[in-house]
């Protein structure tokens, strides 16, 4: 499933910088309610959060699909 790799991909993020979901939600300036609900309803995020995501991690999206890209290979 889509959804639960975009998840699992934001979860390594995570794990790696050792942040929680709230410093993610102050890093990428996204209501701390709506990752929440984002990981327990295992929604995948709008393109619009994923941008924000990635600029909270300060990585490109570029840079993110080309990760999943060679993950999947």
């Amino acid at each position: 499933m889509i959804e639960q790799d975009v998840l699992d991909r934001i979860q390594q993020l995570l794990t790696f910088k050792h942040w929680s979901l709230y410093k993610l939600a102050k890093q990428s300036d996204i209501p701390y309610s709506s990752l929440n609900n984002i990981f327990n309803r295992q929604t995948c995020p709008t393109m619009v959060t994923l941008e924000k995501i990635c600029h909270g991690f300060n990585i490109s999206s570029v840079s993110y699909t080309h990760l999943r890209a060679h993950e999947t290979e």
